[in-house]
């Protein structure tokens, strides 16, 4: 994805200047293209026809669209900016939903005034459009990597161009080129703010021009231009950026062109992962995975593809300081106590942990001292810490891979007084676990990175300190919970339930089940979204999903693409195991009803177990 190093960040060598802003929507696609990170699923997305990109917010879903217009394609440098350039053979069309245009269209629509949720909706992609040609014609800039489809019209026909934008989209003033229908389009935007700002007072409609056919002025217009610069095969992408915030009629509309639309459009979306649309696809007559549309997800509930993109910007950010940091990143962070075998980049042989002295032995040692139930579970395995130096790496391994990362917390948050600690997240400091922990989320992942830079910088030192690191995680983490504090809550039983204090519900049951209880091999990690739930709980964990606190474990349903959560799969964000004490890795599922108990109130299984707001125990 993109870095978007914010003001005071390292300073960026020549040629990689710093993007200060967190999110690429306020980038340019140049700007965007400048530090972009190319993530494992691109090469997918750029030879999709059609294909929507699901993820959370923050997830890259804005980045990897801007990337397939032109304008970046051009501004790209490196091998893989030559290939993608050489695939990517249609126009792209970035058309990005923001908040401004939300308003826009759900006002009018709470007033019934459905017309001018239509006229918003067209002419923000009448502006899209017009800007894709402009550029497409414009002549190159010195100094550009490469070029990327630019063409030619004569004069004549850019003025019939002008000329048909006009018709179609119901343009006042006449324009004689295509930044003259951009003006245009503009003025109409402040035309249709005004109205409709009138309507919400009480004034009766009176504009004509609200009543436009968006997608039929796109097909019309893409093929008048293919037809003037005398390519009548070209094809043109259509970019919708965030359509969660789009009405849900206009979302409908866009879902059923992905079945049996235009020849010479394609469209790629981009969604969160719950969106009640979402049932429009796949059955009879809604498009289908892997036939007529690529579902891409930018979440993984593994760490092993979301860990080696964190790495890649993580060594990017290194290499584009002055001078570059030729350092690997797991001299800089050091080795993780939690287990790291399948990490890009670790060590290769981490079975030396496992002998006296090592993090994970001691460990061991220290909970079978302090906590019976463990010390029966080694006798009943088989597990003789002091016998660990006879037995080879494997044989080492395979004894206690499957409970390191438990035992790690266990020993650990065992005392009570570090559950509440900011210390706590020192345990989750080493390469491994900070790679880990942004669940490949680029904008919270580029946040861990400057703050792990900062540290560095100030303490002047060789490496990352596990101290150091753990104020870094505390930081992000603290960014993280902001966000989920600002979700919208729910009223429930006259009490008003947020989102995060369903999170931290679901967080302190399950650090329950694997810190409190007796010592289990086989504890939880996910929970699976089962009929029993209460309903009202329902649309908090859709807004959990949303924004990144709950991942779709991969595997457990068809899709990350879903209507309603009631029957997938769902592990915690590792970004916030160090809140609740949690080991990072996957395990077994259990039953979110079983999880937090009879109307959303909890059981005595822990002390860390509190009532939801609203619910009566």
């Amino acid at each position: 994805m993109t870095v978007h190093e914010p003001e005071g960040g390292s300073e960026m060598a020549p040629g990689r200047r710093a993007v200060f802003a967190s999110n690429a929507v306020k980038l340019s696609a140049s700007e965007v293209a400048s530090t972009f990170v190319e993530p494992d699923y691109f090469t997918r997305l750029i030879r999709a026809d059609n294909a929507i990109l699901v993820g959370p917010r923050g997830s890259g879903k804005t980045t990897l669209l801007k990337m397939l217009q032109s304008e970046a394609l051009e501004h790209w440098r490196g091998d893989a900016a030559d290939r993608a350039a050489q695939i990517v053979r249609s126009t792209g069309v970035f058309v990005g939903a923001d908040r401004l245009w939300s308003e826009q269209l759900s006002a009018a629509e709470l007033a019934g005034k459905t017309g001018f949720g239509n006229a918003a909706f067209a002419l923000h992609i009448g502006l899209s459009l017009s800007r894709a040609m402009e550029y497409r014609l414009s002549g190159a800039e010195e100094g550009l990597q490469r070029q990327h489809l630019r063409t030619a019209i004569s004069r004549e026909g850019e003025l019939a161009l002008c000329a048909s934008f006009g018709d179609y989209f119901r343009l006042e003033k006449p324009a004689f080129d295509l930044a003259g229908v951009r003006r245009s389009i503009h003025s109409r935007l402040v035309d249709l703010g005004r109205s409709r700002n009138a309507v919400m007072h009480g004034a009766a409609p009176q504009q004509h021009w609200v009543d436009v056919d968006a997608l039929a002025a796109v097909r019309a217009l893409t093929e008048e231009f293919n037809d003037l610069a005398n390519e009548p095969d070209h094809t043109w992408s259509i970019l919708f950026d965030e359509l969660e915030l789009a009405p849900p009629r206009l979302l409908d509309e866009l879902l059923g062109q992905l079945r049996g639309g235009t020849a010479h459009i394609n469209f790629k979306l981009s969604l969160v992962p719950v969106v009640g649309q979402a049932k429009a696809l796949g059955g009879e007559f809604g498009a289908v995975d892997g036939q007529d549309v690529e579902f891409i997800s930018l979440t993984d509930a593994s760490r092993v593809i979301s860990s080696r993109f964190t790495k890649r910007l993580f060594d990017m950010h290194l290499d584009s300081r002055t001078p570059p940091l030729s350092m690997p990143v797991h001299k800089l962070l050091g080795e993780s106590v939690f287990d790291a075998s399948d990490a890009e980049g670790a060590p290769a042989d981490l079975s030396r942990q496992y002998l006296p002295g090592g993090m994970v032995w001691e460990a061991m040692n220290r909970l079978r001292d302090k906590d019976d139930t463990f010390a029966s579970y080694l006798i009943r395995s088989g597990i003789d810490l002091e016998d660990m130096p006879s037995l080879g790496p494997s044989q080492r391994a395979a004894k206690i891979r499957k409970v390191r990362n438990v035992v790690v917390v266990r020993d650990y948050f065992r005392a009570s007084s570090r559950r509440r600690s900011r210390k706590s997240a020192e345990l989750y400091a080493g390469a491994s676990s900070i790679l880990a922990l942004p669940d490949g989320n680029p904008r919270m992942a580029m946040v861990l990175i400057r703050e792990l830079i900062a540290q560095w910088d100030k303490r002047g030192t060789n490496s990352i300190s596990r101290p150091a690191q753990g104020e870094a995680i505390d930081v992000v983490m603290d960014r993280f919970v902001a966000l989920l504090s600002a979700q919208e809550a729910s009223q429930i039983g006259g009490a008003a339930t947020t989102v995060l204090q369903l999170v931290d519900l679901i967080g302190r049951n399950l650090a329950g089940r694997i810190l409190d209880a007796p010592f289990s091999a086989d504890v939880p990690a996910c929970f699976k979204i089962d009929e029993a739930v209460d309903e009202r709980l329902l649309p908090l964990v859709e807004r959990a999903v949303n924004a990144g606190a709950l991942v779709h474990v991969a595997g457990t349903s068809p899709s990350e693409l879903t209507s309603s959560v009631v029957g997938n799969t769902y592990r915690l964000s590792y970004l916030l195991a160090p809140r609740y004490g949690l080991p990072i890795r996957t395990g077994k599922a259990v039953q979110m009803s079983n999880l937090l108990g009879k109307f959303g109130g909890l059981g005595n299984e822990s002390r860390w177990q509190v009532p939801l707001p609203g619910f009566e125990i």
